[in-house]
């Protein structure tokens, strides 16, 4: 739970950061943005990295600066497959 805590701190930092240097951003359907989504308290998805980012994909802007988004998932290990293919004749 300490970990949870000390998470939930640092992002606290992180959003004063953030709120201090915003900009506004050009932001268009079906491109992929890196977002500082945080660290959340219940069981929804959070930032994994120092600044609590996930990289999104725009769906739908709804206003300048209101969107509609998918999470994407970051794959950080790779699994080697073989797969045989027989030719039916």
């Amino acid at each position: 739970m300490n970990d949870k805590i000390d998470n939930i701190d640092k992002w606290n930092e992180v959003k004063k950061q953030t709120e201090k240097n915003r900009r506004k951003l050009s932001i268009k359907e079906r491109e992929i943005f890196w977002i500082k989504i945080g660290q959340n308290i219940g069981d929804e998805e959070y930032g994994k990295d120092k600044n609590f980012a996930r990289p999104v994909i725009v769906i739908n802007q709804l206003t300048n600066g209101l969107f509609i988004q998918v999470l994407l998932k970051i794959m950080t290990t790779f699994t080697h497959l073989n797969i045989t293919i027989n030719k039916m004749v």
